[in-house]
């Protein structure tokens, strides 16, 4: 995780996103911590905004495409 390596600076972050500790260090290790715990971490260290861009599919030419086609809609049709 970003910014949280030193032992006072962990157990800042773990106070300010409301977990222990022992939380935050599975969280660096990625050992298997909560999704929740890892975006309160995120939020708490200012990268959340990063986290959404990354996983936008709208940031990809592939999502833009999918969107694209998602909103198309068919021709009714004739009688």
């Amino acid at each position: 995780m970003i910014g949280a390596s030193s032992l006072g600076s962990q157990e800042l972050v773990a106070e300010r996103a409301n977990i222990s500790r022992s939380t935050l260090i599975k969280l660096e290790q990625g050992a298997g911590a909560k999704w929740e715990n890892f975006l309160t971490v995120a939020k708490v260290l200012g990268v959340n905004d990063r986290i959404d861009a990354a996983v936008d599919p709208l940031n990809t030419d592939l999502g833009r495409a999918r969107a694209h086609m998602l909103s198309r809609q068919r021709a009714p049709r004739r009688s």
